[in-house]
């Protein structure tokens, strides 16, 4: 890193978040910690986003914009990556904000703990409520066999058949010569949960981490409404493709079996493809040939081929796996009208 280099580099991608796109960069520019860089990457939005970015710059030295043609989110976090030239590195998504001691906390705790990163937890922000979102792992400093043994069995899916309790990058900050010397980045061309693999990755590769229990800096803005209606076919493709990638990271690792957590994985997506579909406004017929497609999927059926159903999820959801394992596309979709 240069000698002048700033203690942390903050990644933020921009697209289509006009609205929010103030609040956010000013929670940045309010951080108790005052040595940091933000890289606002204008992902070639089309609102005033990338108008916003410059007139940024030009109030605080301390902000670089990135202007480039819209590639999706991993391509912008790369292109920050490329860019940055921090000790340590955060991400933020432009629509959400966060509190301004969070970069000062989490550089005092890698700092005294010599860990490759350190994990918050968050806060989700529901119009005027807020509530406190935390995992079930225990908060402290994890060594690499403490990794192993607690965190290894959650890393990638959970039995339930949901993500495992570390996912999203922008409640950690990195050490970025960790993230360097093991040539982390983001996938480009997985479209949707890029956090997922970036995250496992980072946490089967590392040799300590800090977890924060408790300690919430970051203000995730959720809304339940903003559940796409319009069906993307790529989504699948890019779930295949998220998957290969995590087979080949995991499936020749000799410190655990990994191979339940990635079926678990597939299924997932197959899952959240099947709801999408429900929620789409195309056909009964165009929905059941996209079912069709889904469960001829070679990968699909090669993940379900000797899968075990897990035993704590609903009957209902039972149902629908059988029916997925049995490729009865013309059932689902059935199932899929019912409201």
């Amino acid at each position: 890193m240069p000698e002048n280099a700033p203690l942390v580099s903050i990644i933020v991608p921009v697209y289509k978040t006009e609205k929010y796109l103030a609040e956010c960069i000013e929670s940045l520019r309010n951080q108790t910690l005052k040595d940091i860089e933000i890289i606002l990457v204008d992902d070639g939005s089309p609102d005033r986003c990338p108008e916003i970015c410059d007139e940024y710059a030009r109030l605080d030295p301390r902000i670089r914009v990135i202007h480039r043609p819209n590639g999706g989110q991993s391509k912008a976090r790369n292109a920050g990556l490329d860019n940055a030239i921090g000790k340590y590195i955060g991400f933020i998504d432009s629509d959400d904000y966060v509190l301004p001691q969070m970069f000062e906390r989490m550089y005092e705790v890698i700092e005294a703990e010599m860990v490759d990163f350190v994990l918050s937890d968050y806060i989700r922000v529901e119009g005027d409520k807020k509530t406190l979102r935390t995992t079930h792992l225990s908060g402290g400093r994890y060594s690499k066999e403490r990794i192993k043994r607690e965190v290894y069995p959650h890393l990638i899916m959970e039995e339930s058949i949901d993500f495992g309790p570390i996912l999203s990058v922008c409640n950690c900050l990195y050490s970025h010569k960790f993230l360097q010397k093991n040539r982390i980045r983001f996938a480009d061309d997985v479209l949707r949960s890029e956090d997922c693999l970036f995250s496992s990755t980072v946490v089967y590769l590392a040799d300590s981490f800090y977890y924060m229990k408790n300690e919430a800096y970051y203000c995730y803005r959720y809304n339940p409404l903003s559940l796409s209606k319009t069906y993307k076919p790529e989504a699948w493709d890019s779930a295949c493709i998220m998957n290969t990638y995590l087979r080949e990271v995991f499936s020749g690792a000799s410190d655990y079996d990994f191979s339940r957590q990635l079926d678990l994985h597939f299924l997932y997506f197959a899952l959240s493809a099947m709801e999408q579909l429900k929620l789409s406004d195309l056909s009964f017929r165009e929905k059941w040939m996209e079912r069709r497609k889904i469960l001829n999927s070679v990968e699909l059926n090669r993940a379900l081929h000797k899968f075990r159903i897990p035993a704590d999820i609903s009957w209902k959801l039972k149902i629908i796996i059988i029916l997925i394992k049995l490729r009865a596309a013309f059932l689902l979709s059935l199932i899929g009208e019912r409201k």
